[in-house]
């Protein structure tokens, strides 16, 4: 996931960690079904 896919579905960058989810550091796109799948995310509590 890139990290603007990231920012659009509300995420953090320490939140991915936490999920052990990988961040491309590189990738500069945002695809709307990466972030909807972020969405789902369950929140940790």
């Amino acid at each position: 996931m890139s990290m603007g896919e990231i920012r659009s579905a509300g995420l953090t960058r320490k939140r991915m960690r936490k999920l052990h989810l990988r961040i491309d550091k590189f990738r500069r796109t945002v695809h709307e079904h990466n972030v909807e799948i972020l969405k789902k995310v369950k929140p940790i509590k």
